[in-house]
């Protein structure tokens, strides 16, 4: 699908609000890629600012792209040739912009969460209990105790935060929820392994920050390597 380039494209203000707070010129790149993607099909390597950002809007620019070319063929292919989903689930992309209605919270794709800024209607502790949730930290509990208090409270933390800085970025809480919103147990596990390779205490003076750093930044780097490991 990335031969076909379009005319026009959508702009979400859920995109536009997660980049408040990002500098002139990592907004221009975001920008920049956004639109490449959107209207050409070509994915660009972003500065670790904005990485993450991308990363998640990657799904919905791509999402857009399919419907239009399932339009120009006719229509959506039959259910059982497309993404593998049960005839009772969707795709989370059925209509041209994100869910955020009060049912947001029943949609089982984490892509479209992650654009749920408003967290669809949901009280700001629910929207925040539904990340712990998700990210499966209960998992932890018994071989890493002290691990997954401290990621449990780094998260809430995070949640409810104003902005956060990150790599002397400051990250707005519209981005901060975004990226939470799509936290895995794969994001998780690669925080525990970025914390076992590294003596915090020693490497880093506030251990906290940088907890919060691994976790905004693990999904991010997750697709990185994804993406270096598929080219292997």
């Amino acid at each position: 699908m990335s031969e076909i380039h379009e005319d026009s494209f959508i702009f979400y203000r859920s995109f536009f609000e997660a980049m408040e707070g990002q500098t002139d010129a990592d907004k221009l790149a975001l920008y920049d890629a956004i639109a490449r993607l959107a209207l050409n099909g070509e994915k660009r390597e972003l500065p670790p600012a904005v990485r993450g950002l991308y990363t998640l809007i990657i799904p919905q620019i791509e999402a857009n792209r399919k419907k239009r070319a399932y339009g120009r063929a006719g229509g959506r292919p039959p259910k059982k040739k497309t993404n593998g989903y049960k005839d009772t689930e969707t795709n989370g992309y059925e209509e041209d912009k994100p869910n955020v209605n009060s049912n947001a919270n029943v949609n089982s794709n984490a892509n479209v969460q992650s654009f749920i800024l408003s967290n669809g209607g949901m009280d700001d502790e629910e929207g925040l209990e539904r990340v712990i949730e998700r990210s499966n930290l209960h998992l932890y509990q018994d071989t890493e105790p002290e691990f997954t208090i401290a990621v449990e409270d780094a998260i809430r933390t995070m949640w409810r935060a104003e902005s956060i800085k990150v790599n002397g970025q400051t990250i707005t809480r519209g981005a901060v929820r975004s990226v939470l919103n799509g936290l895995t147990i794969n994001h998780i596990d690669y925080v525990l392994a970025r914390l076992r390779d590294m003596d915090v205490e020693e490497s880093v003076t506030n251990g906290r920050a940088y907890l919060m750093a691994c976790i905004y930044n693990a999904p991010a780097d997750c697709a990185v390597n994804n993406k270096r490991a598929s080219r292997r």
